[in-house]
């Protein structure tokens, strides 16, 4: 019988001495408690962890582990805005309090990019810097990047397979038809945005009465005075060949300029520039040449009425 109790006695004493409990405070550096703080054990040559506790709102913290097989382990503590902090304990201990120092968390830069194309309503605008590359030097060569926009050899723009109706900059039709002079050589640094303007229809009175399916073009310059245009002048020999190309350009909001001074005998068309490029400008041109016998307005008769009775 007295064998049997020392058997018992001794398996509960080897149990608790299996155990480990180590319990503690943490504080700031003005002796305040830190609630919340994470502390967690584990052995001191594995990334483990064995026990996790929470200090509360006094900043104490009890750890238990129901087995201690290793001689050395260490306490970990992360807490809020203060630094990571931690140290070696053995199986003999049973308090350890901690003190934190204060680090603010700095955060990272966060970088937001623009989507490259936005849609509000009826427009829908491209940005430039997410389409131009290093080698493009006009508009135009970042223009012909852009989804759904095309650029046919003639210097005719298409969106989605149809002609556009308006090439405007910064909202004026400088050039009527005529804009590949501009698009061709106006500098591709110049320009912020590329705005379509889907159904769009150019004749103001006619917006809300005559629905149109074609497209406009708006270009949307970086500064209130832009200057830009090409200056190129370029000769060779044997045989004899030059090439000059003067277009300078200035635009604000309310007023715009352009000239061109463009001439060279290697075969190049410069016609091609200023021909017109859209149907609706080609038709107003046209009406130039129309005879004026052709047209008639008919006299407005005043209709009778029998007289009142």
């Amino acid at each position: 019988m007295k064998l049997n109790l020392f058997i018992v006695l001794l398996f509960i004493a080897s149990q608790l001495f299996a155990q480990l409990s180590v319990s503690g405070s943490i504080k700031n550096e003005e002796g305040k408690p830190i609630a919340g703080a994470n502390v967690i054990i584990s052995p001191i040559d594995q990334d483990l962890t064995l026990a996790f506790a929470i200090t509360d709102k006094d900043g104490k913290y009890t750890l238990w582990l129901e087995e201690s097989i290793h001689e050395l382990y260490e306490v970990k503590v992360r807490a809020f805005n203060y630094a990571f902090v931690s140290d070696l304990i053995n199986e003999s201990s049973e308090h350890f309090d901690f003190v934190l120092t204060e680090k603010p968390i700095e955060l990272q830069e966060v970088k937001i990019k623009a989507s490259p194309i936005r849609k509000r309503g009826d427009t829908i605008a491209y940005d430039v810097s997410n389409f131009k590359d290093i080698q493009d030097r006009s508009i135009a060569d970042v223009i012909k990047k852009m989804p759904g926009i095309e650029i046919e050899s003639s210097g005719r723009i298409l969106y989605q397979g149809e002609p556009i109706n308006k090439y405007y900059i910064e909202g004026l039709d400088l050039l009527g038809g005529r804009y590949a002079l501009a698009n061709e050589n106006m500098s591709a640094d110049a320009v912020d945005k590329v705005q379509i303007l889907e159904n769009h229809q150019p004749v103001k009175i006619l917006d809300s009465l005559v629905y149109s399916s074609r497209a406009a073009l708006n270009i949307k310059l970086k500064d209130k005075v832009t200057y830009s245009g090409k200056a190129e002048i370029g000769a060779g020999f044997s045989p004899t060949l030059y090439q000059v190309n003067l277009t300078p350009m200035m635009f604000t909001k309310n007023q715009q300029v352009l000239a061109s001074i463009q001439s060279n005998n290697r075969g190049e068309n410069l016609q091609r520039q200023i021909n017109v490029l859209s149907l609706e400008d080609l038709l107003n041109d046209n009406e130039k040449y129309v005879n004026n016998s052709w047209l008639s307005i008919a006299g407005v008769q005043t209709p009778h009425f029998e007289s009142k009775r």
